[in-house]
């Protein structure tokens, strides 16, 4: 085999790649799910001028959207419950977002997306 074989990812980790896979995906990029993802990117590359609505708007799309497809036999804590922005920092070309997901197990964390954008 080539290298060393990964870790499994399990728990509120892999609720969060889960999380940030859909928030990431461009809505309409699925040839076989059209609804599936946000609008995130679009609306950041097109220079959207409130940053934090489409954060706030991706993140709840991203939320509903993970509920609907989750398997209810998985483990509580890697289904979603909800999930928040909580802090937003803008500068010339790097956006980053603290986004606190919480599980149905009630076990919460709090990470950092960050997004480079091209340099004007």
């Amino acid at each position: 085999s080539i290298g060393t074989a990964g870790m499994a990812v399990a728990g509120i980790q892999k609720l969060i790649q889960q999380f940030t896979v859909v928030l990431l995906t461009q809505q309409g990029s699925s040839q076989l799910d059209t609804v599936y993802g946000t609008t995130l990117l679009l609306d950041l590359g097109n220079g959207m001028n409130k940053p934090t609505s489409a954060f706030n708007r991706s993140i709840q799309q991203a939320v509903e959207q993970l509920q609907f497809y989750q398997n209810a036999k998985a483990p509580e804590d890697e289904q979603i419950q909800a999930a928040a922005l909580t802090d937003l920092t803008v500068s010339d070309n790097l956006i980053q977002a603290t986004i606190k997901i919480v599980s149905k197990a009630g076990s919460s964390q709090a990470y950092i997306l960050p997004y480079t954008t091209l340099a004007s």
